[in-house]
């Protein structure tokens, strides 16, 4: 469901200077998922929460009879980001692409 990768290719190496950015940022994806007729939903990915100086997202999932649903929240707190903080922000990038790598699992119903 994650059909918005946002920061998945976004890490910063030998970075000497800061990263500007024209404004603070706030995203927000909302994806569903029909089930199929004949199938149900075996596993859901846990809901997930970052938080950091620099920016916090969550990720969430629920469903409700044959729809699943995926929301995704990410706020951007700094206008620059420093070259010191790159390590911060690639740690964070690569959990974002772990949680990126979750499914929905679905199984045939009888």
């Amino acid at each position: 469901l994650n059909m918005d990768r946002l920061f998945a290719d976004a890490t910063f190496t030998d970075r000497k200077l800061p990263l500007e950015r024209d404004y603070e940022h706030t995203y927000n994806f909302v994806h569903y998922l029909k089930v199929p007729a004949g199938f149900k939903v075996l596993a859901m990915p846990e809901n997930e929460n970052y938080t950091s100086d620099l920016i916090d997202y969550s990720l969430a999932y629920s469903q409700e009879n044959n729809l699943v649903k995926y929301e995704m929240t990410v706020n951007m707190h700094s206008l620059m980001m420093e070259a010191s903080e790159a390590e911060a922000w690639n740690d964070m990038v690569k959990q974002l692409r772990k949680a990126y790598r979750k499914n929905v699992e679905l199984i045939k119903s009888n």
